[in-house]
Order: C-alpha cells, then structure tokens, then sequence
C-alpha cells in the first residue's frame, strides 16, 4: 500500500500513458497521480490505416479513451499542454517548458515519430520503421 503523500508523475498522456495511470490505481496506489502531455486533448486511439483511407484520402476520427471527468474521477491530474523537457533523475523532478514536477516514482510513456535519414533521399519513401 502507497502513502497518500507518494506522487507518481507519468510523462506522455497517451493511451499507454493513461493505461499506466489506471494500473497503478488498480493496484493500489493511493497517492497523486499526474499525466504530463504535450498535446491538448485528452487520450485517443488512433484508428489502424485501411484502404478505404488510403482511397478516400480522409483521415478517420480519432477515439476519445475517456472524458475529462473520468480521469479526474479517477484521482489523475491531466497537465495537457505541457511539454517534458528533461527528468532529473538526482532531484526526482519532471522539467517541464511549464515548470517543474517532483516525484516519487516516475513512468515514462513517450511516443516515436520517424526519423529522417539522409541517406535515404532519393527513394519512394517518406520514412523507414527499424525493429
């Protein structure tokens, strides 16, 4: 069982960053929970690509995981908007482009984005996925 003093501090508000939220409360975890994202808006799947999409050329509606409320019934604070930026690990401080998060334990659920490569111009690809 957790103080209820213990803050647990999740970078990247995204379906595995609420997972990871939702987890710890499932277990037990009494204390503050706070979700850091860069994004505006609250946790969504993104729908897998298909023909029709690619056909059509319009993008399908992501879907919205939970309300606004739902997470905060579940005693998480969403800071939405909020850029991690460095994890001081010595300190147990989030830094972030809003300020800083102190923490007692720490989840770090970022995404990816492809990257760029150089040698790579010149090919019919827009990005390469490595595995």
């Amino acid at each position: 069982m957790t103080r209820a003093s213990e803050r647990l501090v999740i970078v990247g508000a995204s379906l595995a960053g609420l997972r990871a939220a939702e987890a710890a409360r499932a277990s037990g975890f009494s204390g503050e929970i706070v979700l850091i994202g860069e994004e505006k808006e609250t946790p969504y799947d993104r729908p897998f690509l298909s023909k029709e999409f690619l056909e059509e050329g319009e993008a399908p509606e992501p879907v919205r995981i939970a309300s606004t409320e739902a997470i905060a019934e579940q005693g998480i604070r969403m800071m939405l908007g909020e850029r991690a930026t460095a994890l001081d690990a010595g300190n147990r401080t989030v830094v972030t482009d809003q300020g800083e998060h102190r923490y007692d334990s720490a989840v770090i659920a970022t995404g990816s984005g492809p990257i760029r490569l150089p040698a790579a111009e010149g090919f019919p690809v827009s990005s390469l996925c490595a595995r």
